[in-house]
C-alpha cells in the first residue's frame, strides 16, 4: 500500500520500487503451488487490502505487522491490521518480525 500518493511524481519510480521490494519478500526458491501475486494500492491500507481480496476472491491474506513505534517499516501498523482481521472474509496470517 502507498498510503499517501500525492507526491508520486516528485521522485522517480515509486511504484516500481514498491513492487521490486514486495517481490524481493518472495524467497527465490520458494516452492509455491501457485505463484504469488504481487499487488500494489493507493489509499487507506487496511480498507485497501480488503476490498482487493475481496475482488481477487482471495483465500487467504498474509500482512507483515509492526508496533506503533515502528511506523514506516514495510509493515502495517497494528491498527491497520487489526481492521484486516477483523473484517476480512478469508482467513488472515500475520508475521510480526
Amino acid at each position: 500500500m502507498i498510503e499517501d500518493y500525492t507526491q508520486l511524481g516528485s521522485r522517480p519510480g515509486p511504484i516500481e520500487e514498491g513492487v521490486r521490494r514486495l517481490r524481493a519478500l518472495i524467497p527465490a526458491n520458494a516452492a509455491l503451488q501457485y505463484p504469488a501475486e504481487t499487488v500494489l494500492e493507493f489509499g487507506p491500507p487496511a480498507e485497501r487490502i480488503l476490498k482487493v481480496a475481496i475482488e481477487r476472491d482471495a483465500d487467504m491474506i498474509i500482512l507483515g505487522a509492526r508496533s506503533a513505534a515502528d511506523i514506516g517499516s514495510t509493515h502495517l501498523p497494528w491498527s491497520s491490521a487489526h481492521h484486516v482481521i477483523a473484517q476480512a472474509h478469508c482467513p488472515v496470517l500475520t508475521i510480526r518480525e
